[in-house]
């Protein structure tokens, strides 16, 4: 099986954390934790990960869709 390099962003540190370990356990790499759609912005153009999980409803600012 492929390996991805996984960027996630969550503005809920609970969620985030399970993601990672999960994401971790089915032997894939978490590149970053992102709270805020900027930062998962910006840390996607210095990381270039290969996937972004990125929960719909964020906080103040942008959401996962736009």
């Amino acid at each position: 099986m492929k390996s991805f390099r996984v960027l996630v962003v969550d503005d809920d540190f609970v969620s985030a954390k399970v993601a990672e370990l999960t994401i971790s356990q089915m032997g894939h790499s978490v590149i970053g934790v992102a709270p805020s759609a900027e930062e998962g912005i910006t840390m996607a153009k210095l990381r270039r990960p290969d996937v972004v999980l990125m929960d719909f409803m964020l906080g103040a600012g942008m959401n996962g869709a736009q």
